[in-house]
């Protein structure tokens, strides 16, 4: 491989680095970020989930059972869906970034392979 091509691959990479370490640092992104996953949060929590039980079940169960179910929906799901929501977003613009890389280096790699084409005819 040539140097320059050498030399231009790793800049492709080391730009890839650095978006991504804004994309993870950078107060704006990460408030913007968050935004996105806490609208998301809202819109799971707002759908209407329900359950039947498969046997008759005495009303004293059945009022045990709605308590644990409002608990989870209340005070365990928000949080865990918030920060899976944040994961996936992130990943999803890290993903972004690199498929940037790839075609950047595609098309390095593209305008290399023509040079060389005209340069031997």
């Amino acid at each position: 491989m040539p140097k320059v091509l050498k030399a231009q691959l790793h800049a492709f990479l080391h730009e890839y680095k650095r978006a991504v370490f804004e994309l993870e640092h950078d107060p704006e992104a990460r408030v913007a970020r968050e935004r996105h996953a806490n609208e998301f949060v809202d819109e799971v929590l707002d759908q209407k989930f329900h359950y039947h039980f498969h046997q008759k079940v005495d009303p004293e169960r059945v009022e045990s059972i709605q308590l644990i179910h409002n608990y989870c929906r209340e005070a365990l799901l928000p949080p865990v869906i918030s920060r899976l929501a944040e994961r996936v977003l992130l990943l999803e613009q890290k993903h972004l970034a690199a498929l940037d890389l790839v075609e950047g280096v595609l098309a390095k790699l593209t305008e290399e392979s023509e040079a060389d084409r005209a340069s031997k005819e």
